[in-house]
């Protein structure tokens, strides 16, 4: 009798222990599966808050206008130039050029979003004027521009920032 009643006592005292590491285990489990800040929009979890018309600020005399696409098949961003325009002093229109070499050019190219930076990362970049290719990352930052990192190395330790601003082209188009 005695070595049942201990028996019980012993499966009664290594169930309790196993309820409470199942507790402890799904608690830290739904912790890690549902960060705090759940207020994301599905432009930000599906990675398309970067897609449309963006125009760079150079300070070299002519703008562009680089239109940012998906592919649907590899689910890559990349961006070819849509415009290209000299703006005038002080004025926001931009007079185009329609037959531009340089147009449909794909300029940044191999981008894949990762929701944890939320950043679009493993893409290069081609500087238009001289013809390098150049390592590149892109993320959305607090005041809505789009800033594109380019480096000389994968890891972005040497390299630029460049700062583009989301636009119309209907609305900057000169006619």
């Amino acid at each position: 009798m005695e070595n049942s009643s201990k028996k019980n006592k012993n499966n009664k005292f290594l169930k309790k222990i196993q309820l409470r590491y199942l507790f402890i285990f799904y608690c830290f489990i739904s912790f890690n599966l549902y960060p705090e800040n759940t207020e994301i929009s599905s432009a930000e979890f599906f990675g398309t808050d970067i897609l449309g018309y963006w125009i760079t600020n150079e300070k070299v005399g002519s703008e562009a206008i680089i239109e940012l696409k998906r592919n649907l098949d590899t689910f890559e961003y990349y961006g070819v130039i849509a415009y290209i325009g000299f703006p005038e002093e002080g004025k926001k229109k931009v007079p185009i050029l329609t037959e531009d070499p340089l147009i449909k050019t794909k300029i940044i190219y191999g981008f894949k979003y990762n929701y944890k930076n939320k950043k679009y990362l493993g893409g290069r970049v081609l500087d238009p004027t001289n013809g390098n290719i150049y390592y590149a990352r892109l993320r959305v930052d607090n005041s809505g521009k789009l800033v594109l990192r380019g480096s000389l190395d994968p890891w972005s330790i040497l390299g630029a920032n460049r700062k583009w601003e989301r636009v119309n082209p209907a609305d900057l188009i000169k006619k």
